[in-house]
């Protein structure tokens, strides 16, 4: 089930059950997307949002609680994408077994993975085992990415000891505090007290170019239009600070100190997986007798990006592989043409 407390059923940018086809064998399963059961109820179907980022009335809220309590008492395993945290409250309170699914935070590595939590303790423990097996994964890719960009591109001109300050959109789920809308203009007396001896750099979000008027204006603060992979592999930026960009998490990986002020969408206890396309996950995830250290899984065989155009900065390095591989096609053209013999001879036997 996707957030049905905050957006419609039907909204292709919000709803990503699509993914189950992916990580759940049927064969295996029984899988049942809420999503169907809720548009064949006409009734609870017209107590859901208009339209994305709603917030209901507590009157509908409850309606389609209640409906949900009827409805999931069947269920083993309750998979919930991209929930807010009023709405995993709600849930909570619902089904005892929700494991809650978000697009990881780290996305530069060769796969578009997920990050995974749970109300379940067993299931989170499991959870938090196979990501620490996911580690290694995670940093050969941040590491992999670097050296491709500084091995194939001008490296940036940038003061030494840079500070970033990385801008997100005005209005998200990933800086709404249950009050207001979070940005970096509201820290940043405290950045500069933390950033005495370091050149402050501003990147802005893309969809956001006027956000943090002050941090833009600013006399001290330099904005950069780099492409986020080109400063987070450059050796010249030594910390990156964040209200809760996913870029925190992806700054820890390229050896940067990190300052993220608000964690509330995706907690510290979510944690990025790169195997849920592995039916060897969900069966550890689900099997009580399982050994936990000693499961091995598979990494996600299919890059599932194309499918949505989910690509965020990852178009960048694709884009950067593209060129290197055009070039390298042109290269065997011009300078490793063989030509083949007009005549084959070969002795009979």
């Amino acid at each position: 089930m996707c957030d049905i407390f905050s957006h419609p059923l039907h909204h292709q940018d919000t709803n990503h059950d699509w993914v189950i086809d992916f990580w759940l064998p049927k064969s295996i399963y029984k899988i049942e997307k809420a999503t169907n059961n809720i548009t064949k109820d006409e009734e609870i179907y017209s107590y859901l949002p208009d339209k994305p980022y709603s917030n209901l009335n507590n009157e509908r809220t409850e309606l389609i609680s209640n409906y949900l309590k009827n409805n999931l008492n069947h269920i083993d395993l309750v998979i919930a994408f991209e929930c807010k945290p009023e709405t995993r409250n709600i849930l909570n309170k619902i089904h005892k077994n929700i494991v809650y699914a978000f697009f990881s935070p780290l996305r530069y590595s060769d796969r578009l993975t997920f990050a995974l939590t749970s109300n379940n303790e067993e299931f989170q423990k499991k959870i938090e085992i196979a990501h620490k097996k996911a580690l290694q994964y995670y940093q050969n890719q941040a590491s992999y990415v670097s050296h491709f960009i500084n091995n194939n591109t001008t490296k940036l001109d940038i003061p030494e000891n840079s500070t970033l300050l990385i801008g997100q959109v005005e209005q998200d789920l990933a800086v709404w505090n249950g009050k207001d809308y979070l940005n970096l203009d509201q820290y940043f007396d405290d950045i500069e007290k933390k950033s005495t001896n370091s050149t402050l750099l501003y990147k802005a979000h893309p969809f956001a170019p006027d956000n943090n008027l002050k941090i833009r204006t600013n006399k001290n603060v330099t904005i950069v239009d780099a492409e986020i992979y080109q400063l987070l592999a450059s050796e010249k930026v030594k910390k990156v600070i964040t209200v809760s960009s996913s870029v925190a998490k992806e700054a820890f990986f390229f050896e940067k100190k990190v300052t993220q002020y608000f964690s509330g969408y995706i907690t510290e206890k979510t944690k990025s997986i790169p195997y849920t396309q592995d039916p060897k996950f969900w069966n550890y995830l689900l099997d009580k007798s399982n050994d936990l250290f000693t499961t091995e899984f598979n990494i996600d065989a299919i890059d599932i990006r194309p499918i949505r155009k989910t690509y965020w900065g990852y178009s960048y390095i694709s884009n950067l592989k593209f060129t290197q591989s055009t070039e390298l096609k042109e290269f065997k053209k011009k300078y490793l043409f063989i030509k083949k013999p007009k005549f084959m001879i070969s002795k009979k036997r």
